[in-house]
């Protein structure tokens, strides 16, 4: 019988080797015998028996491990915890929650914070990326495992502190019902919006350096020299300006600067539409300055000065004024009328320039476009460090000193005056006349028990 060698690659090397050996030995061997032949009988020669078919060792793919679904897919359950306030976190929220915020643009601060509590999820009312500027806030939490729920919407604010909801997949569920439904962001995800709001903020500031450069070149007398900013009453030269422009939180700016308008009793100057926001926050504006179509015949007859801006030296129509019996200062400018404001305090000599509804950030400045950008720009680097933004100062002045320490104060004052007192015979006569009033008053009290 004929050993049949299976191939090298089918078959290992020990294993190829035992077979060589044996095939030898068997060649080694006599045959053994299949019967006996004899002159009568012719035996038939039994056929060989044929050959096993050789094993092959199939070669089959590795199983492909199916990915285990996120944790957002499976769903998170969780308490529901509202934050209205984007500027600090309650004291209630903490591992395990589900925080409801409403943060434009999120930033790495507020992020950071979330993480630090260990929040679960992070469910946002409004678009937590920007679309021109980059922030790394929304990759904060995805890096550390928060799941971002994006752009909800209003509906976020359908649930209430301590409900317990269960987030899948973008969609929160209190109980068997859908209340809010958002977008699930992804660390690939936002990389590629973080990229390409880079690309868009690196074309916006080309923009502002062009429009920069063109506006300093156009109206560099108004900048530089100053010429065609009016002079205001002299009683003005010198003094704190606060000007007002009805952006930007301006009502919050206006309440934390009651003592600060006490104290100093700043110039109120109403830009624009600011003079409106003066007058509702119960103050009477000095000046307004602005275009006459942001001006409301109200503005125009409370103020004591009137700064009329446009943007060619043409008179603009004076009818409204001739009715309303009011005089007006011409101020051609180019630039807003906060920035034209700035300038018109600079120039008077303003010993701080407090803005209120400026501009928060960087984003809130280059959102109405790169060429009034410019003008904010040239504007404030013009009046220099007087500028300062009424959320810094009001800020300090909302720090208000606690009771006690006070009233120790007043102890202390009382008891200091007593014992000066006490060293001067006036003092000592004064000591001793108390004491006899008093020792009188507890004989009588005595009395009443004997």
């Amino acid at each position: 019988m004929k050993i049949r060698h299976r191939k090298s690659e089918d078959v290992p090397a020990d294993a190829a080797d035992d077979l060589t050996a044996t095939a030898d030995e068997t060649r080694d061997e006599p045959a053994a015998s299949t019967g006996t032949v004899t002159d009568d009988t012719v035996g038939e020669v039994p056929a060989a028996e044929p050959a096993r078919p050789t094993p092959t060792i199939a070669s089959t793919p590795p199983r492909v491990r199916e990915p285990e679904p996120s944790e957002a897919d499976r769903g998170i359950t969780g308490t529901v915890r509202l934050e209205r306030d984007h500027r600090v976190l309650g004291d209630k929220v903490g591992p395990g929650d589900v925080v409801v915020i409403e943060h434009p643009d999120l930033d790495r601060r507020r992020a950071e914070d979330l993480v630090d509590r260990g929040v679960a999820v992070v469910v946002n009312v409004a678009a937590s990326v920007s679309e021109h500027l980059p922030n790394n806030g929304p990759l904060v939490l995805a890096r550390a495992g928060v799941v971002l729920v994006d752009a909800v919407g209003p509906d976020g604010w359908n649930l209430k502190n301590g409900d317990t909801v269960r987030v899948v997949d973008g969609a929160v569920h209190k109980g068997s019902k859908q209340v809010a439904k958002g977008t699930v962001l992804h660390v690939e995800d936002l990389r590629e919006r973080h990229g390409a709001a880079e690309q868009a903020l690196r074309t916006q500031l080309s923009a502002l350096s062009a429009n920069a450069a063109d506006h300093l070149q156009r109206e560099h007398e108004l900048l530089l020299d100053g010429s065609a900013i009016p002079y205001l009453d002299v009683s003005r030269r010198g003094r704190p300006y606060l000007v007002v422009s009805r952006a930007h939180d301006w009502s919050d700016d206006l309440a934390g600067l009651r003592r600060y308008i006490r104290s100093y009793r700043p110039v109120l100057v109403g830009a624009g539409a600011g003079a409106d926001a003066l007058l509702e926050a119960g103050h009477t504006p000095e000046v307004v300055v602005g275009p006459l179509d942001e001006l409301s015949d109200r503005a125009l007859t409370s103020a004591q000065e009137v700064v009329v801006t446009t943007a060619t030296a043409a008179l603009p129509p004076l009818d409204r004024l001739e009715r309303l019996a009011v005089d007006a200062t011409l101020f051609p400018g180019v630039g807003s009328s906060e920035d034209l404001a700035i300038l018109l305090a600079d120039t008077n000599e303003a010993s701080l320039v407090v803005v209120a509804g400026a501009a928060p950030d960087l984003r809130a400045v280059l959102e109405p476009g790169p060429s009034e950008a410019a003008t904010a720009l040239l504007s404030r680097v013009r009046a220099g460090s007087r500028v300062v933004d009424a959320k810094a100062l009001g800020a300090f002045y909302r720090q208000r000193a606690s009771t006690w320490p006070l009233v120790l104060l007043v102890i202390v004052a009382v008891v200091a005056v007593a014992a000066a007192i006490a060293t001067t015979p006036v003092g000592q006569d004064w000591y001793e006349a108390l004491g006899d009033w008093i020792g009188a008053r507890a004989d009588d009290v005595r009395g009443w028990f004997a």
